[in-house]
Order: structure tokens, then sequence, then C-alpha cells
């Protein structure tokens, strides 16, 4: 090409340039009036353009022309065009992602802070004495700022599913444990409908995995309440097994199945698209969003696993979902050996319980029997010997206080350990049964940890005092006095006057000396005249933030340090980590989370 062809193609690759912007002028003097640089910006495309085929076509003039010669400026023109309409989609998407990810970030933190002192402040209310009227209201109060929460989650976690930014952690969990937490959490719901809950662990799945044992425990929790929503009789059964092991990795397969009201093939179909439910009077009689069975559908992709449904209406439901992990170095045994050889009886007539409390007792080494009748518990207990029972509250044709009553009326089996285990617990409860002489009482689902504190506690009483029950045991009575005697300090930084009362009270109620600091300042003025075992540290301060602080901190002490932040991106959590933190906590804070965080902080 001679310097008058490049000459020309430079002409008309600039006018292909102005091309996306003059298209935009247009759009906005066809609607919205014009002004004189949209003027400016029109000319110059169609001079550019004119100017150039017209250097070209006069060029050629004298030479052999062909039809194909004259398309050469429009081909440059229109070459041009595609370039710059990829280049700007390309900066507009990643214009948009970038504002979409930071005003995401900031209405998360600006709706958590009041959201913290609403559901905080009426739990705190809700232990105080109240009229049955205020009650009624504080409950209503918190319930709607756990919901509004819930949908900023739900919200926030498909946000990012949809733009891919979810990132999966990879850590060293206890698959049980996960798992009956997630059962606690949804204890209560199903009590108030009367829906038993149950967990089944298949013996080949490894007890320590590594993963994400958060969106993990996201999943289970969604699957459980949808089917605690839908079920207004019967039960609930989530099962865990192993579909796959490979080395190091397994694929496990985990299913949710309940008795409730079920799902057409119809809707079956678009359960999992994002805002879809059964039906449009799903909504209306039973609330959400429809966001819920979305989001775990990405979950379980994400995660290298599927989901799906399998539903007869009328009947029930089962949703099955697939995860890969790791699997993890097992810790060393707990040291059961109290337990070996003890002969249990259960006595429910529940056919899954049964199969729990049967493996449970295996694994720890003690003999069990397995009764689904309750009027046969007296001839058993007459041909066999037994260290303790296992007795089921709700059974249809003798209920369990009732059983316990015959076996107590009975001299031979005074100092026989009674536990009765309940899915329905009532206030007043415990005092009636310690009439019976019952040894323990235990809520469904029942933890493993705490069925096996509580044999030990009720058989070692009755084994050294020759009483049964002169105290009945609970979970509570049991966690009170194993923490008995140790009472940590603890230094919250926060310069949120109701974030303080909060976290204050919630610690002090759970046994913990606690003292506030309002800026990093306030802080290390502190650490100056007293020891303290953990300090709980919000990132934003005034004077001097939490980052700022910890990082002074960290010049001479290890004590360990929580961060408290409403922002919870993954930024976030790395600049706390950085810092040098020891773990993270989301606001609003949830007393569970905040609990088993310095439980775990204060044992390591």
């Amino acid at each position: 090409m001679t310097p008058l062809d490049w000459l020309a193609t430079g002409l008309i690759v600039a006018g292909a340039g102005l091309l996306l912007p003059a298209l935009n002028t247009t759009r906005r003097l066809l609607n919205l009036g014009f002004a004189r640089r949209d003027l400016l910006l029109l000319g110059s495309l169609l001079t550019s353009f004119l100017v150039g085929y017209i250097l070209i076509v006069y060029w050629q003039m004298g030479k052999t022309r062909t039809w194909q010669d004259l398309l050469v400026p429009v081909i440059f023109f229109l070459g041009g065009g595609f370039c710059q309409l990829v280049l700007s989609i390309f900066w507009r998407t990643l214009r948009e992602q970038n504002a979409r990810n930071n005003f995401l970030a900031f209405m998360s933190h600006e709706i958590r802070t009041p959201l913290n002192g609403v559901i905080g402040m009426t739990g705190l209310l809700l232990d105080t004495p109240l009229s049955s009227e205020q009650r009624s209201y504080a409950a209503t109060v918190r319930n709607s700022g756990e919901a509004l929460l819930s949908l900023l989650n739900d919200i926030l976690d498909f946000s990012k599913l949809e733009a891919e930014k979810i990132e999966l952690e990879e850590l060293t969990f206890d698959l049980r444990s996960t798992m009956e937490d997630s059962l606690d959490m949804m204890a209560l719901k199903a009590q108030e409908k009367g829906v038993e809950l149950i967990f089944l662990c298949r013996s080949e799945v490894p007890v320590t995995l590594v993963g994400d044992p958060g969106r993990l425990r996201q999943i289970v929790l969604n699957l459980i309440s949808n089917a605690i929503k839908f079920t207004e009789q019967g039960e609930i059964v989530l099962e865990v097994g192993l579909a796959e092991r490979t080395g190091d990795r397994v694929r496990l397969g985990f299913s949710v199945t309940d008795t409730g009201v079920g799902i057409s093939p119809v809707a079956q179909a678009r359960l999992f698209q994002p805002f879809q439910q059964a039906d449009s009077s799903v909504a209306r009689n039973y609330g959400g969003t429809g966001l819920g069975l979305a989001i775990c559908k990405r979950l379980s992709e994400a995660m290298g696993g599927d989901i799906g449904v399998e539903s007869t209406p009328g009947r029930g439901s089962t949703f099955r979902f697939r995860a890969n992990f790791g699997v993890g170095v097992a810790s060393e045994p707990l040291p059961f050996t109290e337990l070996k050889g003890l002969n249990v009886l259960v006595v429910d007539d529940n056919e899954h319980n049964c199969k729990y409390f049967e493996a449970q007792l295996a694994s720890w080494g003690c003999r069990c029997q397995v009764l689904n009748r309750p009027q046969e518990t007296l001839k058993i207990l007459s041909e066999e010997d037994f260290d303790a029972v296992l007795l089921d509250y709700h059974m249809p044709e003798l209920s369990g206080d009732e059983v316990a009553q015959q076996i107590k009326q009975q001299p031979r089996f005074s100092r026989l350990p009674v536990i009765l285990l309940t899915s329905m617990p009532q206030r007043g409860e415990v005092a009636r049964l310690g009439e019976l002489g019952l040894a323990g009482y235990l809520t469904k689902p029942v933890r493993r940890q705490s069925l096996h504190d509580m044999l030990a506690a009720a058989v070692g009483r009755s084994q050294k005092t020759g009483q049964s029950g002169e105290l009945v045991l609970t979970a509570h009575s049991l966690r009170e006095h194993q923490q008995k005697g140790s009472r940590w300090r603890v230094l919250v930084a926060d310069d949120n006057v109701v974030n303080q009362k909060i976290v204050a009270r919630l610690l002090e109620k759970s046994g913990f000396y606690c003292d506030v600091a309002g800026d990093g300042r306030e802080v290390l003025s502190a650490l100056e005249h007293l020891s303290y075992d953990v300090i709980l540290m919000d990132c934003q301060m005034p004077v001097m933030d939490g980052i700022q602080t910890t990082r002074e901190i960290r010049k001479s002490s290890k004590i360990p340090i929580l961060a408290l932040s409403a922002g919870v991106t993954v930024d976030e959590r790395e600049r706390c980590r950085q810092a040098g933190m020891d773990g993270f906590l989301a606001k609003p804070i949830q007393a569970k989370a905040l609990l088993n965080a310095l439980k775990e902080t204060l044992a390591g």
C-alpha cells in the first residue's frame, strides 16, 4: 500500500471508532434533544468516512477497478466498528460488575449494622420478665429481623453465584458435628410443629473431611427448613452416605426426606430456578423468596456435585445432593472407655431412631437391645440386666413417662437410670420428671456427644450413690458442670454502644468476664493494665481501627483476636487475616456462633 492508501485507511478506521458514540448521539437526538458536541461528533464521523472513501476511489482512478475495490473502504469501516463494539461491551461489563460488587458490599454493611441492634436487643429483651402480650410483640420483632437477615443473605449469595464470585474454603471439619449443628438449629421449628428430626450417617463415611463446612451447612439448613415448612406431621430424615471414593477424595450423597405435602411433576421441573416455587400459593401460605433451592443448586455444583428431587404429591419428598470433599487426618478417638460393656435398652417406636441409637451405642462398645413395643418394657427388664434405659417420650400406645412410672414403681429397678428423649420439650417438664425418679432428659435430635455424656453421668452417678434420679440431668446442666470453675476474661472493642451491650450481655450470661472499649487506643490502654484471654475486635472504629490496632498488638502479644465486621466479603476476611486476627464473625452477631467461636479459640 502507498502512503495515500494508509492515510485513507486510517481516516476510515478513525471514523469507525466514532461509530458507537455516534449511534448513542443519534439516540439522544431522537429522544432528549442535542448538544453542540453531539453535532460535532456526527460531523467528524461522516467527514472521516467520506474523505477516506473519496481518497481511495480517486487513487484508484485510471486503474482497472472492480466492484470489490470499491468495497474495501466499507469493509475497513465495518471491521473497525466491530472492534469498537467488542471493546465497548467488555469495558462496560467490567465497570458494571465492579459497581455491583461495591454496591452489594456497601449495602450489606449498612443493613447488617442496624439489624445487629434489632435482633440482638430483642433477644435480650425476651430474656427479661415480660407479659404475654409484650413477649409476643418482642418475638415478632426478632422473627421479622431474622427473616430480613435471611433474605439479605439469600440475595447476596445469589448475586455472588450469578457473578461466579463464590469461593469455597478448604477447612478440616467433623462431618457429624456439622450435621448435628444443622439439626440443632432447626430443632425448635420442628418441635413447634410436632415433627421429628432424624440423622443417619453411614459407617463408611469418613469422620474428618476437608472442604467448606459453612456452605455444606447452608445447603442442609435450606433443605431441612423447606421440609419443616411443608410437613405438618411425621418425620424428616437427614441421611449421609458414601457415593464414591478415589484416593484421598470422596463424593458424599446427602438426602433430606420428609412426609409432607409433596411436589407435582410440573412444579419439580422449575423448582431449582431463581424465584420459583411449587405454585403461586406457596409464597402466600408459607412465605419465602424462591431463591433457596436455586442457591442450593449453584452451591452443590460449585462443590463438584449436583442436586435433584423425587416426590409424590401427598406422600412427601426426598431432596438428594452430592458434593466432593477431601479426606482429612482423623484426630485421636475420644476415650469413651467408661461406656464400654454397658448394656442399654432402647425403647422407641420409630425405626430410624432405633437404628441411630443402636449404631451409636455399638461404636462406644455398648451392648444394645431395641424394643418397639413399650408395653413389653417390664418383661424385657425382668429377663435381662440392663445398665440404662433410653426411653422415647411420644409413643402411640403408651407414653414414655407412663412407662418410666411403671419401671420406677418396681423396687428392683429403683437404681436403674432411665433417660427420657423428647422432640417436644415443655417448660416445667424437668421438675415433674424428677418426681418420677428419672435420671436424665434429652431433646431430639440427640447429639452424639450429649448422649455419651448423659449416659456416662447417669450410670456413673447410679453406681456411686445408688440413686438414679436425685437431680434430672439435662444437656444444659451437663455443660454447666463441665464449665464450672473456668471463667474467661474477654475484651470487646466496638465503637457502637448497642453492639457493646449486646455482646457483653451475651458473654456475661454465658459465664465470661467482659470489658468493653470504644476504639483502638482504649484497647491498647486496657491491655497495659489487665490480662485478657481473647479480644473481640470491631474492624471499623474511630481514632484507631481494628486492623491497625491488631497490628500494634501483634508486635508484642499473641493474644487471640476475633474480628467483628459488618463487611462479609472475601477481601475483608483476608485483610483481617493478614493483620494477624485469629477468626472472623459477621454482624449481626449470632449468640451461638459467637460462643462456638470463643470455645474453639480458647480451647486451642
